[in-house]
C-alpha cells in the first residue's frame, strides 16, 4: 500500500512538471495570487452550509486562543475543563468532537491516538481566516469529516515586522507572545514564541459559596517557524509547531467539595507541515502537502491506586505522517480535480491492551469531483458531484459520494442550494486499544446528510444565511457503563440529528459591525429508545446563541459579545440528576490604538463574563467566574 501511494504521488508530480514547462506565465516571489487560490479549492463548501470568519472579525474579536474565535460560527461548540490548562475541541452541530475534522491549509492536524485536534497549540496570530463548513465532507477528506471540517488558512507573512504581545488577568493568567518576521534575501521568515503560565487558581460560586480552582497550573511554552520559498513554479510554505506542556489534572467538584489532586499531564508535541503549490496556469493548480505529527504524553495521577500501590503512571508516543496531493483544473464552465492522500499512525504506551505490540494503523484515499457553473444575466446555477474511496490496514474499504445544486439570483444576490453529503469515522486508537476501555471489535462511523440552504448578501449591508439540516448516523461510538466505575467504547447504532441554523454578517452603518448565529438542534438516539421517546445525545445543547457588536471611531473600539447555551444531559440514558443547566455569558470591551512614531501601541481591556454566572461546560468542573483582562500590543 506504501508503494501505492508513492507512486500516485511520484506520478501527479511528474503530470504537473508537464505542464508546468509549457507555462508561459511569469510568477515573481513574493507576489502570490491568494483569489486563484480561493477559486480552484474547496469547491464543495459552496453548496453545503459554511462560513467565514476573515481577518476583520478575528482583529474586532482580539482572540489570545484559536477557540476564542472560533465561537462566533454558527453551530459550533467549543468543548473545554475551564482555564488556560484545559484542552479546547470543537464540536459542529451538536455532534462528538471527533467527528470533526481539524486542518491547517487543507492538512489535517487530528490527532490519531484520541480522534480529536487541541486547538489550544495553536497560533491565532498565525491565521489570516477560517472556512467553518458543516455536513458530510468526507467525500474530500476522509475519516473524521462526518459533522464537517475547520480549515485554518495561515497567513502570507511577507513583511518586516516585530510585535509583543502580553495579557494578564484577574486569575494569574499570563500569556507573552513575541512575534518576529524578517525578510533575508526576499525570503520571510516568521518566528513566534508564546509563554503561558497561570496558577490555575480561578474563582467560581456554587450556590452562595464561593470556591478556588485547585490543581488547575499550566506552563505551556509554544514555538512557530513559518516561510515561504519560491523552487521554479512552486510557492512552499515550510511550517513547525512544537509544544512543551506541563499542566495540573485538576478533580471533579461533587456536592460542593473539591477533592485534592495531585494529578498532571505532561506533553512534548511537533507539528510540521510543508504545502506547495504550482499555478501552472490561470485555470489549473497542483497542490502537494505533507504533516508530521509527533506527540509524547505522560499522565500521572499517585491517587488512582485502583491502578496499583503507585497510582497511575502512563506514557504514550504517537507518530502520524500524511501526504496529500490536489489537482485542479477548468474547461470552460466546468471545474474538475482529483485528490489522493495517505496516512501512516503509530502508537506505542503502557496503557494498552497488549502493552508488548505497537499499534499501526495505514489508510489511503482517492477522490475526484466536479463542478459545473453557468451564468445568465438573471440566474447563476451550479451542480457539484464529488465520490471518495479509502482503504484502511484495520477495515474494509469506505466510499463516500456527495451531490449538490445551487441556483443564485443575480439582481437579487440570493442563493439556494441543496446538497447530499455523507461522511465516516474511523475509530480512534483510544476506543479501540486504551486498557480496559478499548473495543477492537468497534465498526466505523457512518452517516448522510440533507442540506437546505440561502444565502443573502444585501448590497454594501452584510450576509445573511439560513440552512436546514438532516443527519442520520449509524454504528455510533459512545462510552457505555459496564460497571459501578468502569466503561467502554461500543456501537450505539442509530443517532439523527436535525435542526436549523442561522448566521448574519451586517455592517448598517460605517464603523458599526453585528455578528449573530443561532443555531436549534436535535441529535436524537434511536436505537434501543421506545417509540416516542425523545434521548439526546449527551453534552449536545438544543440551543447555541452568539454575538458580537463592536463600533469603531478614530482610535477608539468598543464592543459587547454574548454566548448563550441551553441545558444538557450529560448521560447516555439521559438522567435528569445529571443535567448542566442553561448559562448564557456577556463580555465587554474596548481598545485604543496609538501611534508612536512609526510603531503602534494597542491597549485593550476585556471584561469577561460581567454577569458573573455560574456554568459548566462538562460536568462538575465549574468554569471561571467574572474576570477582567488586559492586553498591551507593541507592534514595530
Amino acid at each position: 500500500m506504501i508503494y501505492k501511494l508513492i507512486y500516485i504521488v511520484v506520478f501527479l508530480t511528474s503530470f504537473c512538471f508537464v505542464f508546468s514547462e509549457t507555462d508561459s506565465v511569469a510568477k515573481r516571489f513574493p507576489e502570490v495570487t491568494v483569489e486563484a487560490k480561493k477559486e480552484l479549492t474547496n469547491q464543495g463548501f459552496n453548496y453545503i452550509s459554511s462560513q467565514l470568519i476573515d481577518s476583520k472579525t478575528i482583529d474586532r474579536i482580539n482572540p489570545i486562543l484559536v477557540s476564542d474565535a472560533l465561537q462566533y460560527a454558527a453551530g459550533v461548540n467549543i468543548r473545554d475543563y475551564g482555564g488556560l490548562s484545559s484542552i479546547k475541541t470543537v464540536s459542529l452541530r451538536g455532534m462528538p468532537s471527533n467527528q470533526t475534522l481539524i486542518l491547517m491549509d487543507g492538512l489535517r492536524v487530528t490527532n490519531s491516538q484520541t480522534g480529536i485536534a487541541d486547538i489550544s497549540k495553536l497560533f491565532i496570530s498565525s491565521v489570516d481566516r477560517i472556512e467553518v463548513a458543516k455536513g458530510g465532507a468526507s467525500s474530500q477528506y476522509g475519516s473524521n469529516a462526518m459533522a464537517g471540517v475547520v480549515n485554518m488558512i495561515s497567513k502570507t507573512e511577507l513583511f518586516d515586522g516585530y510585535r509583543l504581545t502580553a495579557s494578564y488577568d484577574s486569575f494569574t493568567n499570563r500569556i507573552l507572545e513575541a512575534d518576529i518576521t524578517q525578510n533575508i534575501d526576499s525570503v520571510p521568515f516568521t518566528l513566534k514564541l508564546r509563554k503561558t503560565d497561570s496558577d490555575g487558581t480561578y474563582g467560581f460560586r456554587i450556590g452562595d459559596n464561593n470556591y478556588e480552582r485547585q490543581n488547575s497550573q499550566v506552563d505551556n511554552i509554544d514555538l512557530y517557524f513559518g516561510t515561504i520559498l519560491r523552487w521554479g513554479n512552486f510557492n512552499i510554505k515550510p511550517r513547525v509547531i512544537l509544544r512543551s506542556s506541563e499542566r495540573g489534572n485538576p478533580e471533579p467538584v461533587i456536592a460542593g467539595e473539591q477533592r485534592p489532586s495531585n494529578a498532571f499531564l505532561k506533553e512534548s508535541d511537533m507539528t510540521a507541515i510543508v504545502s506547495a503549490d504550482n499555478f501552472i496556469n490561470d485555470s489549473t493548480v497542483f497542490k502537494i502537502g505533507a504533516v508530521y505529527n509527533y506527540s509524547d504524553l505522560q499522565f500521572k495521577n499517585e491517587q488512582a491506586i485502583e491502578f496499583g500501590a503507585g497510582g497511575l503512571d502512563n506514557d504514550f508516543y504517537n507518530n502520524a505522517l500524511q501526504l496529500r496531493t490536489e489537482f485542479a483544473t477548468k474547461y470552460k464552465n466546468l471545474r474538475y480535480g482529483f485528490v489522493a492522500d495517505g496516512t501512516l499512525n503509530k502508537l506505542a504506551g503502557d496503557m494498552l491492551q497488549d502493552m508488548n505490540k505497537d499499534i499501526a494503523r495505514n489508510d489511503i484515499g482517492i477522490s475526484a469531483n466536479m463542478n459545473y457553473t453557468k451564468k445568465s444575466v438573471v440566474i447563476e446555477y451550479g451542480f457539484y458531484s464529488s465520490f471518495r474511496a479509502d482503504y484502511s490496514s484495520d477495515f474494509s474499504g469506505n466510499y463516500s459520494p456527495m451531490i449538490g445544486a445551487s441556483a443564485r439570483v443575480v439582481q437579487a444576490n440570493l442563493v439556494t442550494k441543496a446538497s447530499l453529503s455523507t461522511g465516516y469515522r474511523l475509530p480512534s486508537f483510544n476506543e479501540m486499544y486504551y486498557l480496559n476501555y478499548g473495543n477492537q471489535n468497534l465498526r466505523p462511523e457512518r452517516s448522510i446528510t440533507y442540506n437546505l440552504g440561502f444565502d443573502y448578501d444585501p448590497p454594501k449591508f452584510g450576509k445573511l444565511g439560513l440552512n436546514l439540516f438532516y443527519t442520520n448516523t449509524r454504528d455510533q461510538i459512545a462510552a457505555v457503563p459496564t460497571g459501578p466505575i468502569t466503561w467502554q467504547s461500543q456501537n450505539i447504532d442509530k443517532v439523527n440529528s436535525q435542526g436549523i441554523e442561522f448566521f448574519s454578517i451586517l455592517t448598517p452603518i460605517e464603523g458599526l459591525n453585528i455578528v449573530y448565529n443561532y443555531i436549534y438542534q436535535q441529535p436524537l438516539i434511536k436505537s434501543g429508545v421506545e417509540e416516542g421517546e425523545k434521548v439526546l445525545l449527551p453534552y449536545t445543547p438544543e440551543e447555541i446563541v452568539s454575538a458580537l457588536a463592536s463600533y469603531d471611531f478614530n482610535r477608539v473600539q468598543v464592543g459587547a459579545s454574548l454566548q448563550h447555551k441551553s441545558y444538557i444531559f450529560t448521560t447516555i440514558d439521559n438522567d435528569l440528576g445529571l443535567i448542566i443547566d442553561e448559562y448564557t455569558l456577556l463580555d465587554v470591551f474596548a481598545s485604543y490604538k496609538l501611534d508612536l512614531f512609526t510603531n503602534r501601541l494597542l491597549l485593550r481591556v476585556d471584561l469577561q463574563n460581567i454577569l458573573d454566572e455560574q456554568y459548566q461546560v462538562f460536568l462538575n468542573y465549574p468554569m471561571p467566574g467574572r474576570n477582567i483582562r488586559g492586553t498591551i500590543s507593541y507592534e514595530i
